[in-house]
């Protein structure tokens, strides 16, 4: 794991917008990508709700850039992932940034349509082996995108799931599982929750 401080201030587009939208985060992770690309992992308290801990990453979209596997407009993502509060520790730090390393690695953006599968669970939870990637949409609609001359970086929320969910993405689509976790209130925080319902 790399360092684990309290966040500096600093001048880039990704940390203005995240403080802007977010607030200060409690404390940062530091890391680096292959060719020694920076990556910082910021941690936020009390967002998007109470009790709740909000994780985002500040450097991806601009090593996807760097590595052409932005879109060619310069489209590219930010990691972000919710947590309770309850499971909040070194575990999810860890698994967090070891996600963010492995989405460089592999050099390609993540789509709304196609689940991630885990190598090991997501640390803490009852069996989830899946991430689906969303739109960050538990946050205000002007936080989930930035803008600079770069291009358009947006904020891929990854949401713990078990293999059901991710099923049922591949086979209905992204729209009909949102309305479903919707309907079932579904707290993607909760890393011991209930899997959704397969009857959608």
């Amino acid at each position: 794991m790399g360092k684990f401080s309290r966040p500096e201030a600093t001048s880039g587009e990704i940390d203005k917008h995240l403080r802007r939208f977010l607030g200060k985060p409690f404390s940062t992770l530091d890391e680096e990508l292959p060719e020694g690309a920076p990556i910082r992992l910021h941690g936020f308290a009390e967002v998007p709700f109470d009790g709740q801990v909000t994780l985002v990453t500040d450097g991806l979209a601009e090593f996807a850039r760097r590595r052409a596997w932005a879109r060619p407009d310069g489209y590219a993502q930010e990691l972000l992932f919710v947590v309770d509060g309850r499971f909040m520790g070194p575990e999810i730090l860890d698994f967090v940034m070891s996600c963010a390393v492995r989405y460089a690695e592999q050099g390609r953006l993540l789509s709304w349509e196609e689940p991630v599968r885990l190598d090991v669970e997501v640390p803490l939870s009852a069996g989830m082996r899946f991430l689906l990637p969303t739109p960050a949409a538990l946050f205000d609609e002007d936080f989930q995108f930035v803008t600079s001359s770069a291009g358009e970086t947006n904020f891929c929320l990854l949401v713990p799931a078990y293999e059901v969910e991710a099923d049922l993405l591949t086979s209905r689509g992204p729209e009909q599982l949102y309305d479903a976790l919707e309907e079932q209130d579904v707290d993607i925080s909760d890393l011991r929750r209930e899997a959704l319902r397969a009857r959608i």
